[in-house]
């Protein structure tokens, strides 16, 4: 059963003193109080789904804190129940927003992926023409190679191949 679960339907019979207690429902209730700090899940004899006085007390603290009707007891749909799935809900989400969340790793190794650091930020962005100056100034330099070159030596294969072809060149 996830958290989740339990709080879109905690309980589905009364919980409390004198009442149906489901085993389930008696562990749903024990649970939740325990996350809002209303009852120990982890003493011993816990956990099980029986009510105990320690349940019964922080049921009723809870209920005396929250200005409900202190009586000790908890009806699906009732005031009670609505007001823990509503706190427990509020306590799921701070909880995920205080959740310190681990960088991505970096595919295919176990380093975490923390980014470009700040200083290998290109400081030169152009906005209007969406482009680095460092990139014009490249584009400004004279290539590093020269590949004419390969022209002259293209067309001299084409005409040796015509050459051999018409057999006026010997190989």
């Amino acid at each position: 059963m996830s958290l989740f679960s339990a709080i879109s339907k905690l309980i589905t019979g009364m919980v409390g003193d004198q009442r149906e207690n489901r085993p389930e429902d008696v562990r749903k209730v024990k649970s939740a109080l325990d996350r809002l700090g209303y009852f120990d899940f982890r003493k011993e004899p816990e956990p099980h789904g029986y009510v105990t006085r320690e349940m019964d007390s922080g049921i009723k603290r809870y209920q005396k804190e929250r200005g409900l009707r202190v009586d000790g007891w908890l009806r699906p749909g009732g005031e009670t129940e609505s007001a823990l799935k509503r706190d427990l809900k509020r306590n799921v989400s701070d909880d995920i927003q205080k959740e310190e969340l681990l960088p991505p790793k970096i595919p295919g190794t176990n380093i975490p992926d923390e980014g470009v650091p700040e200083d290998y930020v290109r400081p030169d962005w152009d906005k209007n023409n969406r482009v680095y100056e460092t990139d014009k100034e490249i584009e400004k330099m004279p290539p590093l190679f020269d590949f004419g070159i390969f022209e002259q030596y293209d067309r001299e294969a084409e005409d040796n191949i015509e050459d051999i072809i018409k057999g006026t060149r010997r190989r």
